[in-house]
């Protein structure tokens, strides 16, 4: 059975905790014992909760899936306790049901193509690459074609191109182990990690706040630290979009804003946390992702257009 907002108030008794406090408090908890039978009951309870779409968004504020993910991990390096495990495994098994989980743990995008001798064709009637591995006139000779390398490299950056307008690859490694066949079905895959908890942000934050206010050097006291400075800007959510944008010094198309933190070290790190949002700003104001998607489109037919003139002249 599943509970609804109304249920929680009518749940929740004057002067008592709510349930995000709550579940931040359970999180805590188990970073700061070392009981292991406290661990368990922690897990279990979070596991739980879990099940409950309700309780989702407090799962994530307190990083309930880092939790979860984090004993997984341990455990393919290390023994770990049976019941957490199993706890953790379940946990995860719920709450990745909800979509801003599923994108943290990862995004794959998935493509089949079979390509024909005719596709080939056209791939070295555009590069010019004639090499025979790639096409010949003998007919005894076709089933020995593959397909060439960089065609496969364009199929990729398509899925690439498509899922994230706006991105731009600045670089590539490639290997090619074993030869693409013609006229066998081949399966794409692209795998899309968001979060990089060491990379140091560039340029001016959109919203800096001091905190006179000491937390442990521990992963709980991190965590404390994170949550305390979410609680701080929370309430410039609403102004968020004039906010970011007034304050970077570049234009910006469907880009997040994280929350990064200083605990202990003067090293920033990625909470994982972000406005929920996707900013597009144009000339420091904001501006309506879905008309800026527009303009760029009209801005490269443009540069297209121009371009062909120049070569037609030339």
């Amino acid at each position: 059975m599943f509970s609804t907002r109304e249920r929680l108030k009518r749940r929740t008794p004057e002067g008592g905790i709510n349930r995000r406090t709550y579940l931040c408090l359970l999180v805590d908890e188990y970073y700061e014992t070392s009981n292991i039978e406290a661990q368990q009951q922690v897990t279990a309870n979070l596991a739980n909760f879990a099940y409950d779409p309700i309780n989702w968004k407090f799962l994530r504020e307190a990083k309930a899936h880092e939790l979860f993910l984090e004993i997984v991990q341990q455990s393919t390096r290390s023994v770990v306790d049976r019941s957490l495990l199993l706890h953790a495994i379940v946990g995860l098994a719920n709450i990745v049901l909800d979509p801003s989980i599923a994108e943290f743990l990862e995004r794959i995008f998935r493509l089949s193509r079979t390509f024909r001798e005719s596709d080939v064709r056209q791939f070295v009637a555009l590069t010019g690459d004639s090499n025979p591995i790639h096409v010949t006139n003998d007919t005894e000779g076709k089933e020995q074609l593959f397909v060439n390398g960089a065609f496969l490299n364009g199929v990729i950056a398509g899925i690439i191109g498509s899922n994230f307008p706006g991105f731009v690859v600045t670089s590539q490694n490639f290997r090619f182990p074993n030869r693409c066949q013609l006229d066998e079905e081949v399966q794409f895959s692209v795998k899309f990690n968001r979060y990089n908890r060491t990379e140091q942000p560039k340029g001016n934050p959109g919203i800096q706040l001091e905190l006179m206010q000491h937390f442990p050097c521990t992963t709980s006291g991190n965590k404390q630290c994170a949550n305390k400075c979410l609680d701080s800007i929370v309430k410039h959510l609403p102004n968020s979009q004039n906010v970011i944008c007034a304050t970077i010094d570049r234009d910006c198309f469907r880009e997040r804003a994280y929350l990064f933190y200083q605990n202990c070290a003067p090293r920033w790190v990625n909470s994982n946390l972000s406005a929920g949002k996707e900013f597009c700003c144009q000339n420091d104001k904001p501006m309506r992702c879905n008309l800026m998607a527009e303009l760029i489109r009209q801005s490269l037919l443009e540069n297209d257009t121009n371009n062909s003139s120049s070569n037609s002249t030339a």
